[in-house]
């Protein structure tokens, strides 16, 4: 997302900078060695005392009080061109954020051609519903004396500027500059700017537009051994016409910045053109680089702990739902298990159903025959026996009787063919009923 963001932001300002007319005067030029090493794209930067003069809302970023000032020199075919700035800048008591600042900025070119301005600037930030961070904005009230084009005017005029921010390091600036009451020439400028710093690069873009004219400005600054020195580059305000490659130093000997820039013609060396500045500002009550870096690295000792703890933090959550992952492991596996041994009874009882549902439409299509009554066969008495060889009393109570011990109520009935004990072969012996049980 924010490759693409860039992307575009680079796309749409490198069309914008194909159709712009070239035709920039003196009175385009601003003080700020860092601004100007970085090609003048400084908007959406502005965190340095400079910031007065290409956007009052980064003022507020200031915290310390600090004084600074820069001298210069640029080059042009027809005279050079002198300038020196000074900015002194005051954060308020008791007030976080709310800074004011003073600016002079002196510039001679030639002996006819003048700008001076004196610049009082305030910026502070405010909080607003849907913005990620809070929006920063500044003015400034100036006097301004214009000597150009055989006009010498004094007149006062007024600047703003608000400063977006983003949790990804994007920042985006509109400023309003010149806007001038009492000079003859319009110097009113419009600019909207970006700026994004990965790392410890730093990259910005800004476009500016006065009147009819507009130009594109790009700079970039890369941070070196721990904050000592920024490396510094971009592509120079076009002064007549002429383009230029501006590069830079800035030395962070705390509480003391020097700022050094130099340009050149794109065309090269041997071309008539280029600016070389030096400037200074110092910080009271400011720290020192060493002091300055051992915080550096006691904050970022103390922030890798807080990251150390964070991650130990996080570990032992991971650790205990990794713990809580494997109870529930467990716990699914046995109710998997008991899933399945349900699982199998089921199958089990549906079988035994499905063959009931069988046994049962068999019968109901194939019904059972009816058992048929036995009817018991009903015993006349007496009954008619002929004796045969070999009979005994005995074997003829049992054979009638089931009991050959009943021999003597067969013996009463028929003692007239008894012999000796034995029945008398041939004879017809009369069977009576067998004797009532308890008689």
């Amino acid at each position: 997302m924010k490759n693409k963001l860039l992307t575009s932001i680079f796309l749409c300002a490198t069309l914008i900078n194909a159709i712009v007319l070239r035709a920039a005067d003196f009175t385009y030029i601003q003080p700020g060695i860092r601004a100007n090493s970085m090609g003048g794209a400084f908007s959406a930067v502005a965190d340095d005392p400079y910031a007065i003069f290409y956007n009052p809302a980064g003022i507020s970023t200031l915290t310390d009080l600090q004084l600074s000032g820069e001298i210069s020199r640029r080059f042009e075919a027809d005279s050079p061109i002198g300038e020196i700035a000074a900015v002194y800048v005051r954060p308020q008591p008791g007030k976080t954020n709310d800074v004011a600042i003073l600016g002079i900025h002196s510039l001679r070119h030639g002996p006819d051609e003048k700008k001076d301005a004196l610049v009082v600037g305030y910026s502070t930030i405010d909080t607003l519903k849907y913005f990620q961070k809070p929006i920063r904005w500044g003015g400034n009230f100036k006097i301004m004396r214009l000597a150009a084009d055989g006009n010498n005017n004094l007149g006062i005029g007024f600047d703003a500027g608000v400063l977006l921010e983003s949790d990804i390091g994007l920042k985006t600036a509109l400023t309003l500059y010149d806007f001038n009451i009492g000079i003859s020439k319009s110097m009113m400028t419009l600019t909207l700017g970006n700026s994004y710093r990965y790392k410890n690069t730093l990259f910005a873009l800004d476009l500016k537009t006065r009147g009819g004219y507009s130009e594109f400005f790009a700079g970039i600054e890369h941070t070196i051994m721990n904050g000592l020195l920024q490396l510094r580059a971009g592509k120079g305000l076009a002064l007549n016409g002429v383009d230029y490659l501006a590069y830079g130093l800035g030395i962070n000997v705390l509480p003391f910045t020097i700022d050094i820039v130099a340009s050149i013609p794109w065309e090269g060396m041997h071309k008539e053109g280029g600016q070389y500045a030096i400037g200074v500002t110092y910080k009271f009550g400011g720290k020192t680089f060493s002091e300055s870096l051992v915080g550096n690295a006691s904050s970022r000792l103390d922030s890798l702990k807080d990251q150390i703890e964070t991650l130990r933090l996080q570990r032992i959550d991971l650790q205990t739902d990794i713990a809580s992952y494997q109870v529930n492991k467990s716990i699914m596996q046995s109710d998997i298990i008991m899933m399945e041994s349900t699982k199998r009874d089921l199958e089990t009882r549906l079988q035994n159903l499905e063959i009931d549902i069988d046994n049962a439409q068999y019968i109901k299509e194939e019904p059972k025959p009816k058992k048929r009554k036995v009817i018991k066969k009903v015993i006349k008495w007496p009954q008619r026996y002929k004796i045969k060889q070999g009979d005994t009393l005995r074997s003829i109570a049992s054979k009638f009787y089931g009991n050959p011990s009943l021999w003597e109520t067969i013996y009463n009935a028929n003692e007239k063919n008894i012999s000796r004990g034995l029945p008398k072969p041939g004879a017809t012996f009369t069977i009576p009923p067998p004797p009532r049980k308890g008689k």
